[in-house]
């Protein structure tokens, strides 16, 4: 089994989801993108190599119908806005999906 390098926060499935759902918007807002934006809330998930008591949320989310200027603007703004809120990026650049 590995070992986390922190200590996770345990809470509740449900103010799990609405944190994550908030952090998620958040991103969302900073990049300032205007445009249609997937549906499906957060998903989890069992982080097994951790052992079975631990559980990871995500909410991946898409905006379409943009222009490829849009998307540029929208990253720029985000890699500014993440600074001045608490994050720290730690890899940039395109995703294989």
């Amino acid at each position: 089994m590995k070992e986390l390098d922190y200590a996770p926060v345990r809470m509740d499935p449900e103010p799990a989801r609405t944190k994550t759902k908030q952090a998620s918007g958040s991103l969302l807002e900073m990049t300032g993108v205007k445009g249609n934006v997937t549906e499906p809330g957060p998903s989890v998930t069992r982080c097994r190599e951790y052992g079975d008591d631990l559980f990871s949320l995500s909410h991946p989310w898409s905006v379409y119908e943009i222009t490829g200027e849009q998307v540029e603007a929208g990253l720029t703004n985000l890699r500014k806005a993440l600074g001045g809120n608490g994050w720290k990026i730690t890899k940039d650049g395109k995703a294989n999906s």
